[in-house]
Order: structure tokens, then sequence, then C-alpha cells
């Protein structure tokens, strides 16, 4: 890739060994200048083990570890209640409805922002950026600007296929995504409004360090990268569960009556019930392994020569990760069957497999626990309420499904 030797990790066994126990050398990053023109140089995701990235890593700990994400809860449950409400008022425009409530949970928790519908300027914000930055990080004129760099430097008169427009279209896109909601966190804060976010406690807790401009911008950074990473791939989760629940309607009837023997009907289900619904659960890792939202995530760079099982892996290689359809694992890896996380009792079994999409070692998605909370969530939820079916024809006759992936990082 881009001129380097670049390895695909097939296994789980292998990424643990290399992503987790030598995750000293195995955590670096592809350091591409079509980034830095871009703008996207502040994501903690291309940002390689520096100072500014362990600043990156520090504050999403502090905000989005497993100790700290009940405090949201209440502000998920809120967002539940308008999502269902919306669905039950035009279903047709689920995918919108799913859209707004990844975005609303995602800026109430970064920045404090309460939004609730889809034509919130914020909430429209977050979606368009969502949309360039993930249609475009593996565009034509990105891997150009990658390969060729001088491109961007090169004089007007030299034809450059478009690409000095589309990077300087996304870098404005991205400083006003990274802007907006940081100035509306900064004057809530001053104003005495502000409600529990990852950036007002930082501006709090770190007042005689944030007026160090690396902490600021590192902190800008932090957070676009929180609110754009979660709100796009849990969208997509939640979309891939609407379309299973459509064709599977077996496994959606297996959920429901799970649903009703433990919790009844007269109520909504609750982050406590979740141990008493291990179906659930499997449904989500499956779903997860099914159609991973990031199929070979970001790539990690090796920072140093190293040699596994008598393989040579030389410095600066990036590698990818293919891992949910090995077959010495999954029997008929393609087929969609929740019962691969279960014993024969009902219970879950020991495979947490699909946690792998959320990456290793110091890469770790910080905001797996909220996002896994959200997900969980919203299914249950839906199917507390709703019956999810194929559209029906001018006769009754059921219309199916064709699902339509778009290229992207995401699914």
């Amino acid at each position: 890739m881009f001129g380097q030797d670049a390895m695909i990790i097939g296994s789980e066994s292998v990424a643990k060994s290399l992503l987790d126990k030598r995750s000293t050398t195995f955590s670096g990053r592809l350091s591409l200048n079509a980034h830095s023109e871009t703008g996207l140089d502040c994501n903690t995701g291309f940002i390689g083990c520096n100072d500014t990235w362990r600043l990156h890593r520090r504050m999403h700990h502090d905000a989005f570890r497993r100790e700290a994400v009940p405090r949201y809860h209440s502000s998920q449950m809120r967002r539940v209640h308008i999502l269902m409400d919306n669905l039950l008022e035009r279903p047709e425009l689920f995918e919108e409805h799913l859209q707004t409530f990844s975005a609303s949970i995602i800026l109430s928790v970064v920045y404090g922002y309460e939004a609730t519908s889809s034509t919130n300027p914020l909430i429209s914000l977050v979606e368009r950026v969502d949309k360039l930055v993930i249609e475009n990080i593996v565009s034509f004129e990105v891997v150009v600007a990658a390969i060729f760099p001088f491109l961007l430097k090169a004089p007007t008169w030299i034809p450059d296929f478009g690409v000095k427009k589309k990077i300087s279209c996304i870098r404005a896109r991205v400083y006003e995504a990274a802007e907006a909601p940081f100035k509306y966190a900064q004057d809530a804060l001053m104003q005495g409004t502000v409600g529990i976010s990852m950036v007002s406690d930082v501006l709090k807790n770190w007042e005689d360090k944030i007026k160090s401009t690396n902490v600021e911008d590192a902190l800008k950074g932090a957070a676009f990268t929180a609110y754009t990473a979660d709100a796009e791939t849990t969208t997509s989760v939640l979309l891939t569960f609407m379309y299973l629940m459509a064709v599977h309607p077996n496994v959606q009837k297996r959920m429901q009556d799970q649903l009703e023997a433990t919790i009844g009907t007269t109520r909504m289900p609750a982050l406590e019930d979740r141990q008493s619904l291990p179906l659930v659960d499997a449904v989500l890792g499956e779903t997860i392994r099914w159609s991973p939202v990031v199929p070979f995530n970001i790539p990690h760079r090796v920072t140093a020569d190293e040699v596994y099982e008598g393989f040579f892996i030389p410095k600066g290689s990036p590698h990818y990760r293919e891992i949910f359809y090995d077959p010495t694992k999954y029997v008929n890896p393609e087929h969609f069957d929740p019962d691969r996380f279960l014993h024969s009792d009902g219970t879950l079994n020991d495979d947490t497999s699909c946690n792998m999409i959320f990456g290793f070692g110091r890469r770790v998605c910080p905001g797996r626990y909220l996002a896994d909370n959200s997900i969980w969530l919203v299914m249950t939820s839906i199917l507390s309420m709703f019956n999810i079916s194929k559209a029906e024809g001018e006769y009754g006759e059921d219309i199916e499904v064709a699902p339509q992936w778009v290229s992207g990082v995401t699914t």
C-alpha cells in the first residue's frame, strides 16, 4: 500500500498476539500528507503514538471508561424514548431517525449539546461531515494526494485531477465541524448552563492547563474524533440490525419472546435487564460479526522490525484485520446465526470475538462501552414496541430487501 509492504491478519489468536501483547511496536499509524492537508491529522485515529495522541487518550479515558459511562445512562434513555416516538410517527424514515439518535447522543455526551431533530444545525453538520469524511477518506483524490503529495503545492496550471479542490473542501468542513460544537461548549460553560460532557469536564478540571494551545487543540481533536466516529458506526450497526431482523423473522420472534418473558409488556427495557437477555447479546455479537462496521479498521503500523513465528515483519509495514469470516472458527461464516454465541441451554458462551470490532491494544476504541449500551438499548426498545418486516407491494406481497452497501471506511 502506497509503496509499502502490508499484511492482513486473518486470525484472532494472531491479532491478540501481535496487537495486544506487542502493542508497543504494533500501535503506530501510517503518516500520510493527505491527512494533514485535509485537517484530519486532528483525528485520534490518524495520530502516531506521540504526546498529542497520549493527551487524546487520557481525555477519552476520563470521559468513556467503563466506570464513567453510567452517568450518561439517563441521557441515552431520553433519546431512546424520542427515537421510539419518531419511529411510531414516521416509521418509513427509520434511517433518518437512527442517524439523528446516534448524532444526538454523542453531541450530548461530548459537548453537552441537546438536540432532537434532524434539522438541528449541529445534527446536520455532524451528518454532512461524517458523510464527507467517510466517502472521501479513500477517494481517488485523497489517494492521489497521498501518493503524489507534491500536487498539493504545484502551480495551478499543472493538472491535478481536482485534488486540491477536494482536499480544500474537506479541510474547510473538518475545521467547521471541530470548531462549532467546541465553541458552544465553551460558551455554555461560561454562562453556567453546561451539563455533563467530555469537553466541559476537561475545561473545568484542566483549567490550569487548558490555556496551553497544545492542550486546547488536543481537546478539540479528541472531541471531534469521538463524535464523528461514534455517530457513524452506531448508525451503521443499527441499520444492519434492522435489515437482518426483516429477513430473519424467526430470530426477531425469539428475541421478542425473551423480552416479554423477562420484562413483560408494561415498561421499556433498561440496561439493568441485560444479564437476563442473553439472546439480545448473541444477536448483537452476530450482527457485528456478519457485517463488521469497519471491516479492516484503520491500519496499524509497525514501529520496529519484528519476527513472528518465523515471519519477518519490517518496520513501517501497515497491517489490517479480516477475522470475522475465519472458516476455522465459524462454520458457514456467510450465514447469520446468533446461536454461535450461545450454549445449548441459551446462555452466552465465552466467545467475545465481536469485541474485536473495537480494536486492540493501545488503539482500542475508547467509546466502546458507550456505543455498546446505545446499540443494545435501541435493539431491545424497537423489538419491545415494533415488528420489523419487509415492505408490502400493491397486492400485499412482500417486497424483497436489497441492501446497498456504500464505499467508505464503514459499511
